[in-house]
């Protein structure tokens, strides 16, 4: 956000707190941050959800992808011995 934007969200800002108390009362505009924080708030803990499920998604792939490693590690392995013992012929 550069200064200007910044600048022009705090006279933004006012304003609404003006119009609010001037119409509704002070209680509104109190009510209307109370509103605001609980956004922010579900906003944070969505974003950690994601997160959270992200992670999880990456860990599934990496378990998958380890097992099926390790069953073709044991398959070629079972083939060559049986090919050294003679038990099968190429």
């Amino acid at each position: 956000m550069t200064w200007t934007q910044a600048q022009n969200a705090k006279t933004a800002e006012a304003e609404l707190r003006e119009f609010i108390v001037n119409n509704k009362g002070f209680s509104a505009y109190q009510e209307l941050l109370k509103i605001r924080r609980e956004v922010i708030a579900q906003r944070k803990e969505a974003e950690r959800q994601a997160q959270k499920e992200a992670e999880e998604r990456t860990e599934l792939i990496m378990t998958v992808f380890a097992i099926l490693l390790l069953i073709f590690a044991a398959i070629s392995g079972a083939g060559a011995w049986l090919y050294y013992m003679g038990w099968i012929e190429t």
